[in-house]
């Protein structure tokens, strides 16, 4: 929860539209990430939050740990709910065009982005790399995963073309830790500090972190960017780096600079 909240803290377009919000579950994060860029105690802001959260969310109710990223997710679909605007500065926009094989009838669509995501491979390092391809992605539903066709009302495989269209103010980009079985995937990224997305430039803010060789158990740290001064935050420390680390990164938090 602090590492995701550490992120968020750091964007201040998004605790400005939070602060008309009246839901209590976002009037209380609201007034925690205030207290947390004032540098202020947190632990009762903390506290509060806490509990409210466990109340609107039950999943994060017990003690039992969780993941970071079904926080972020939960949060900011509860957010969509309740007060968009403060939603929509991390949504984009993506076109799909989704191809039968067996009749060969074209069907397009539209989705709202959140998350760009990303899935390690060996012939890329870097993330700039990554998100050139995810602009224009192409990949086939076969298996469990086909779909109904309207046309042929056959259940075949298909293909699929996306297209990133729009570009959100806040991106996220999620880094694909492990592999099918649960375990830790080795090959390294290189976290780039400024990326583009469709002519729109962007600049590293936060890096939220998976400490673990597994997926069922580890820990989470983040790093946060202010004033150009890079911080590592733990759950009971915060400490000045020179710069974020690439190793472990398991989602990456970008403000665009227009």
């Amino acid at each position: 929860m602090n590492s995701i909240l550490q992120c968020l803290a750091r964007a201040p377009e998004f605790l400005e539209t939070l602060q008309t919000a009246t839901d209590p579950l976002l009037v209380s994060l609201a007034q925690l990430l205030s207290t947390m860029r004032q540098q202020a105690k947190v632990v009762d802001s903390l506290r509060a939050f806490r509990k409210v959260l466990g109340t609107h969310l039950p999943k994060f109710k017990s003690t039992k740990q969780e993941d970071a990223k079904d926080l972020l997710l939960e949060l900011l679909t509860y957010t969509e709910r309740t007060h968009r605007p403060a939603a929509e500065l991390f949504y984009g926009k993506r076109a799909d065009k989704v191809t039968c094989t067996n009749c060969g009838n074209q069907t397009p669509a539209e989705a709202e982005l959140f998350l760009v995501p990303i899935e390690r491979r060996m012939d890329s390092t870097d993330i700039s790399s990554y998100l050139q391809r995810a602009q224009n992605d192409e990949f086939q539903l076969t298996g469990d995963n086909r779909l109904k066709c309207s046309r042929c009302q056959s259940q075949s495989d298909a293909s699929v073309v996306s297209k990133i269209v729009k570009s959100p103010k806040l991106l996220v980009v999620y880094i694909e830790p492990f592999d099918l079985a649960g375990s830790r995937i080795r090959h390294s990224i290189s976290v780039t500090e400024q990326v583009t997305l469709l002519s729109r430039k962007y600049a590293l803010y936060g890096v939220v972190y998976h400490h673990g060789s597994s997926i069922h158990s580890g820990h989470f740290t983040a790093a946060v960017r202010y004033y150009e001064v890079w911080y590592r935050c733990d759950d009971n420390s915060v400490r000045e780096v020179e710069s974020p680390s690439s190793a472990e990164a398991y989602f990456l938090f970008y403000e665009a600079l227009d």
